[in-house]
């Protein structure tokens, strides 16, 4: 059975991914001096929660691994920012669980192989490095990319020339974080 956030972990969590993650309080401090459209749909957003617009949950302000887990496996990857996916990775409680979806759920095995941004590769490159370095705070939450079906076929890794590393397939852990 899956762990639920509490209510308040799943409240600063969803504040987060609906206000479009925001990485840091000082990108949101940006937003607020800029007064462009993304403050007006800031204020939107936080209106639908009953906040001011500076009681924003940014990346870096959530509290605890599940907070980060639930707000990355919500986040809108249409938006394609790396300053907040890096913000995950980089977060001083990021979970080896959360890097692995993030991994998957970007499909790092292709963008290391054929993306053009170069934002995007040295994201996988750091992602792939704090594995093998060992680097993230725990490795409690798990995270299993067949089960999610984000593992291509072999004939489809054989033919693109897809070297994904075995570390990424291994759960680290059976609790499984509910993102719903």
């Amino acid at each position: 059975m899956a762990k639920r956030l509490s209510k308040e972990e799943k409240y600063r969590a969803s504040v987060c991914f609906e206000c479009g993650c925001i990485p840091t309080k000082k990108k949101l401090e940006e937003i607020l001096i800029e007064k462009g459209e993304e403050l007006e749909i800031l204020k939107y957003v936080t209106d639908q929660f009953g906040i001011e617009v500076g009681e924003a949950i940014t990346v870096e302000g959530l509290a605890s691994k599940e907070e980060i887990h639930y707000a990355a496996a919500n986040y809108n990857w249409d938006d394609g920012n790396f300053d907040v996916l890096n913000a995950f990775l980089d977060h001083p409680k990021c979970d080896a669980g959360t890097a692995n979806m993030l991994y998957w759920k970007g499909s790092g095995f292709h963008a290391a192989k054929f993306s053009s941004s170069k934002q995007e590769k040295h994201f996988y490159e750091k992602l792939l490095s704090k594995f093998k370095e060992r680097g993230f705070a725990t490795y409690q939450i798990a995270f299993d990319p067949y089960d999610e079906l984000f593992v291509p076929s072999l004939d489809e890794c054989l033919e693109q020339g897809y070297e994904i590393p075995g570390y990424l397939f291994c759960q680290y852990s059976t609790m499984k974080v509910d993102t719903d």
